[in-house]
């Protein structure tokens, strides 16, 4: 059975509806689902530590290569062989292939945080350490709403509609043309406001080969 983790560094609604969406409209097992202001060291720990086929990640991130809480007292720093963890708690280092597991099966990697696709450098090193997933991610700033519409949370009662990701998606989550023309197409079809042409091209899907797709180029979500 495929599996998934959830860590929000922060009660982020769309995290939680994550975890829960993805094990009722595809099946998919919950190893983990961490979403609280301040996790704990060892709840990090058990989420890179384990081996999933999706992984939601939130919090704020800056293009500088960290992802952060609220407060600022917990740090998550990515390297190409592992993450460091700065905490209250104490610091550790997460080694890839040891401590760190998250790139031995990973096909799909959600960010729940601005920026992280803004920086090429940043972008080559997720793409190291996770081991070349699927990568759904930003360039700017975005939010929780933004997820939580895109996924279905607004208006879009279970069944999901063909109209949100997660009932776009569904016909072949393991599949990255799948899950990409899936989560751009939804972005592409809901109304942003008066905001929606700057908006729209913050959204960004990284392929495993390394291609951005983005919005609102169209003629990229035919294939």
């Amino acid at each position: 059975m495929a599996t998934t983790s959830v860590l929000s560094l922060g009660t982020r609604k769309d995290a939680g509806y994550w975890s829960d969406t993805a094990a009722s409209e595809l099946s998919y097992s919950s190893t983990h689902k961490i979403t609280a202001p301040k996790p704990s060291l060892a709840d990090i720990k058990k989420v890179f530590g384990a081996s999933d086929d999706w992984l939601f990640l939130g919090g704020h991130f800056t293009h500088a290569d960290h992802l952060y809480n609220e407060a600022g007292d917990v740090t998550i720093r990515f390297e190409n062989n592992g993450v460091k963890v700065e905490h209250t708690e104490g610091t550790v280092t997460l080694t890839k292939g040891t401590d760190f597991q998250q790139h031995g099966k990973l096909k799909a990697l959600f960010w729940g945080g601005c920026d992280v696709h803004s920086n090429a450098s940043t972008v080559a090193t997720m793409r190291t350490l996770f081991g070349n997933p699927l990568m759904v991610g930003w360039h700017g700033t975005t939010g929780w709403e933004v997820l939580y519409s895109v996924m279905g949370g607004y208006g879009n009662n279970s069944p999901h509609s063909t109209r949100d990701f997660f009932g776009r998606v569904k016909s072949n989550p393991s599949n990255a043309s799948t899950v990409r023309k899936a989560w751009l197409d939804t972005a592409g079809d809901t109304t942003w406001g008066a905001a929606t042409p700057s908006f729209e091209s913050r959204f960004s899907v990284i392929m495993p080969d390394g291609y951005e797709h983005k919005l609102p180029s169209r003629s990229q979500l035919t294939s």
